[in-house]
């Protein structure tokens, strides 16, 4: 009896089920509840675009390199310690210079993708599995609360999912091997420009070649498959070898290694926690909430990973087993020696993968049930779904992620002639974006607010204590604005490493250095200022409310305020001339 992979087209799904003894029964309404779900998936995407959210702090930095850099410089290391792959940045550079800056124009490619990839995940999925797997995996997609964010952000994350669902998608449509010309050269290039768009493709497409090669192994005749498939490998690695050697390496950045360490798998290799941790890596990006999953859900998810080996093993052979396995295990021995993190904006890639594993095991042990089953497989999908989805009710209405935009424009419009706003380290980007004229570029002063931010350290202030008393730090960074002076805040030495092994929120913050208060109250001063506008994010307002302590305690008072969930501005009306009195922070 043939394999089900090497089965005929004409041969269905239901045809293979009923080989390997399972009963079909058909799910009620199927191109009802699909229609809902691409339908459902793209609007909230498409919702949350419209309503442009502010940039956050990471958006703003990378958009900054698209926004003042040519495409060739593009490709050399990048400002404000960010790193993407050159056509992701590319394709946003072009957009850029067709449309304009704003949040829309830097979030199209994003959204693109992300509805594309429901789409994807999809159509890859009916061909794999059956259409209820299909239906199953496409509302996994199409309403994972990550999935939704990083359609409508500035960064690749979204990006680098569509891809592995595009190759997922080729390999699903090319069969067991393309036997025409023109599907093998596609397949190939489609390989080559998969690089250059997503960082992690490189897993997918080893999972990719294994599967074709292993048929070829099995194959009686064998010579023009072996042309293709060596032919596959040979441009694939050659292709990866280069990006990795004159963009990925050289750019690499020591500051961004430090702040990843919490998350090298390498040093937690005896934790208790290490399975849970791998888990997660792989569920959160389809299942999690702001990274967080239920018990009773984890373990499902878990559970329905494992047995969707299984599932698919039976449906399809070993060939496309290998064709989700082989990212996974490659992603975690990646992981495991310290080149790879398992972090789920940096796993978002998997979530196809994850997603059709989860959405095979639903349909397969369902289906065994006989007479319910296509009841049981909407119960089924339902029970899984239930949480991301909620997750995503909720970030529909709540899309905001750091509304610095709202906290820049109050400022704007407190500041009076004469006034000095001061811009804390961490503010800065969103100082620098949303107060810019991006159609008539102030290419000085953006030059001096960058120059004056990078003098604070990486990505704005972002830095370990230097261990040292800051005395008379920085008193040249101001400058003439609107009347008035705009101030570049000093980092306060605070570091804020991504999320803990074991914590999925932030690691806790060292203290600031010594004299930082006095240091920046100073300055402040030294302006000779009635009037003073202090701008903060909100993840790091605790200094700021220092300074404004410290400033009330030296006779000022409050005159206005702004708080948004990323946002934090206060005005300040000092008196006439009063000593000194130095803070203790």
């Amino acid at each position: 009896m043939p394999s089900p992979s090497t089965l005929e087209p004409h041969v269905t799904e239901n045809d293979v089920a009923v080989e390997r003894g399972w009963k079909v029964s058909p799910l009620v309404f199927p191109n009802a509840l699909l229609l809902m779900i691409l339908i459902t998936a793209v609007l909230a995407r498409i919702y949350i675009y419209l309503r442009a959210p502010s940039l956050w702090n990471d958006e703003i930095s990378l958009s900054m390199n698209v926004i003042t850099h040519p495409l060739l410089a593009l490709a050399h290391k990048l400002d404000f310690e960010q790193f993407a792959p050159l056509g992701f940045i590319w394709i946003e550079r072009l957009i850029v210079d067709c449309a304009g800056v704003n949040e829309r124009t830097l979030r199209l490619f994003p959204l693109v993708a992300g509805c594309l990839s429901v789409i994807a995940v999809w159509d890859m999925s009916r061909r794999l599995l059956d259409q209820y797997g299909a239906l199953i995996a496409a509302a996994l997609i199409g309403f994972a609360p990550f999935a939704i964010r990083y359609s409508n952000e500035a960064k690749q994350y979204g990006v680098e999912l569509f891809v592995t669902a595009i190759l997922l998608w080729l390999r699903s449509y090319s069969g067991d091997i393309p036997r025409k010309p023109p599907i093998q050269a596609g397949v190939i290039a489609a390989g080559v420009v998969a690089c250059l768009f997503s960082i992690p493709a490189v897993f997918v497409l080893a999972g990719l070649w294994a599967s074709y090669a292993i048929v070829v192994f099995r194959a009686e005749n064998r010579k023009r498959a072996l042309t293709f498939v060596g032919l596959a490998g040979v441009i694939w690695s050659a292709a990866f070898g280069v990006i990795y050697v004159t963009l990925f390496a050289p750019h690499s950045d020591a500051y961004l290694h430090k702040f990843w360490l919490p998350l090298d798998l390498a040093v937690h290799l005896r934790d208790v926690n290490l399975g849970s941790v791998i888990m997660h890596s792989f569920l959160d990006p389809c299942l999690s909430l702001n990274s967080r999953i239920p018990m009773p859900l984890f373990a499902v998810g878990c559970i329905c990973l494992i047995t969707g080996v299984y599932a698919i093993q039976r449906l399809r052979g070993s060939e496309i087993v290998l064709l989700f396995v082989t990212p996974m295990v490659l992603c975690l021995a990646a992981a495991l020696v310290g080149k790879w993190y398992l972090f789920q904006r940096l796993m978002m890639f998997t979530a196809p993968l994850s997603a059709v594993l989860i959405a095979a095991t639903i349909s397969w042990t369902t289906k065994l049930v006989g007479r319910f089953s296509g009841q049981l497989q909407l119960i089924a999908a339902v029970a899984i779904i239930a949480f991301p989805l909620k997750g995503t009710a909720y970030f529909v209405r709540h899309p905001a992620v750091q509304d610095l935009r709202a906290a820049v424009e109050f400022c704007q419009r407190d500041m009076q002639p004469g006034d000095v706003v001061y811009v804390s380290a961490h503010a800065m980007p969103g100082w620098m974006f949303y107060s810019t004229n991006w159609a008539k570029l102030d290419r000085a002063r953006y030059n001096w607010l960058k120059g004056a931010s990078e003098e604070g350290g990486p990505i704005f202030g972002n830095i370990p204590s230097r261990g040292r008393r800051v005395v008379s730090e920085g008193l040249e960074f101001w400058r003439p604005y609107r009347r008035g002076i705009e101030l570049a805040g000093i980092g306060e030495g605070e570091f804020v490493p991504a999320a803990g092994f074991h914590d999925s929120g932030s690691a806790p913050a060292s203290n600031p250095d010594p004299g930082w208060s006095d240091n920046e109250v100073q300055r402040i001063l030294a302006t000779h200022r009635r009037r003073i506008v202090l701008l903060a994010s909100d993840t790091h307002d605790r200094p700021v409310s220092a300074l404004v302590d410290c400033l009330t305690r030296n006779g000022g008072a409050v005159v206005g305020e702004f708080r948004s969930k990323g946002g934090l501005a206060e005005v300040v009306e000092m008196p006439g001339s009063k000593p000194w009195a130095p803070c203790t922070y």
